[in-house]
């Protein structure tokens, strides 16, 4: 099972933090967040404005113009939540497959050992033309899916046996069952692990597709409400305030403004080696 943290930034695993959101995650909180503390911290005086030049015989009495700011940030918020939520389980879904990839490794390394150790044994007591027989010629492949189709064909030909091969050793001479049998333990570990990381590949890629779509989404929305906002600020002759929340080049791309950061409590989750440093929900003049 999995949820959100309440950590800042971190996502729960059976009770384990993660991971942290990506950069460009926090860029879009810091700059979505910037324009709502604009919005809360100013947004009473802004209201009395443009009530004063939108209303001048007065508001109607169902309709609030500070309403209707709250209204327009909740546009943006709304629509990085859905993003953040999904830049997390990307961030999830990597890790889950990095550790998949580390048990298709081991489940490589054993099989590829187990086949080694069989063709020796089949040198030994019938003979090289015995190996060869069943398939154990040449470089033992390294890749999984080679490894396993190799390996299976042996074991598939050591269960039919060696009878048509003189025993070298005149000792007691391995079970050929066995020695297929051997192989085929390791053999269903990896086909059996290749099969999982094959769907959990295919569920990163799904989060990953959904992870775009939101990016997409919010992207869209961003500049309309920015420059919304940014003009009723101007609206109300607020100009100062209005530079400060106008969608800048940098922040159509998606990256956060000095300013941006400004606003945020914890921006030690934007990670690139900064300092920690408590921020306020108030803006900061200047």
């Amino acid at each position: 099972m999995s949820g959100q943290s309440d950590l800042p930034g971190g996502f729960v695993s059976e009770g384990i933090v993660m991971a942290k959101v990506s950069r460009l995650s926090a860029d879009k909180s810091a700059i979505q967040s910037y324009i709502a503390s604009s919005v809360r911290v100013h947004g009473g005086e802004l209201s009395e404005r443009l009530e004063a030049k939108l209303f001048p015989r007065g508001v109607p009495a169902e309709l609030s113009v500070e309403q209707v700011l709250y209204a327009l940030v909740e546009v943006l918020a709304t629509r990085y939540e859905t993003f953040a939520e999904l830049d997390l389980r990307v961030s999830v879904e990597n890790a889950q497959d990095s550790r998949g990839r580390e048990e298709r490794d081991a489940c490589v390394a054993a099989l590829r050992q187990s086949v080694i150790a069989t063709r020796g044994i089949i040198d030994a007591f019938w003979g090289s033309e015995a190996s060869r027989s069943v398939g154990l010629a040449g470089e033992t492949p390294e890749r999984p899916l080679e490894l396993l189709v190799y390996a299976q064909f042996a074991q598939l030909a050591l269960e039919r046996g060696l009878a048509d091969f003189e025993l070298i050793l005149q000792i007691s001479a391995p079970d050929t069952a066995e020695l297929a049998a051997g192989l085929k333990v390791h053999a269903d570990a990896l086909e059996e692990r290749l099969s999982a990381l094959g769907l959990d590949e295919r569920e990163t890629q799904d989060a990953q597709n959904r992870r775009l779509l939101a990016a997409e989404d919010w992207n869209r929305h961003y500049v309309p409400v920015a420059a919304i906002v940014e003009h009723l600020f101007r609206l109300g002759d607020m100009p100062a305030h209005a530079e400060r929340v106008r969608p800048t080049r940098r922040r159509r791309a998606g990256k956060a403004e000095a300013v941006d950061l400004e606003a945020i409590e914890d921006v030690e989750v934007l990670g690139e080696g900064g300092q920690a440093r408590a921020g306020r929900e108030e803006e900061t003049e200047g």
